[in-house]
């Protein structure tokens, strides 16, 4: 049974607003650095930018 955490952020801080960005981003299962969602498809590490424009360039 999965639980539910609920997050309050602060935006007057930008760490705030970065810190609410990551748990967002953990959320949709985003790893690794730079993360791309399109379509729904992940693309991580920058070797993936030819494969991304090539299918939806």
């Amino acid at each position: 049974m999965s639980k539910t955490l609920d997050f309050y952020f602060d935006f007057a801080s930008p760490y705030g607003f970065l810190a609410s960005r990551k748990v967002a981003a953990l959320a949709r299962g985003v790893c690794g650095s730079p993360f791309i969602l399109i379509d729904g498809d992940p693309f991580w590490g920058g070797d993936q930018f030819a494969d991304i424009e090539r299918l939806y360039g």
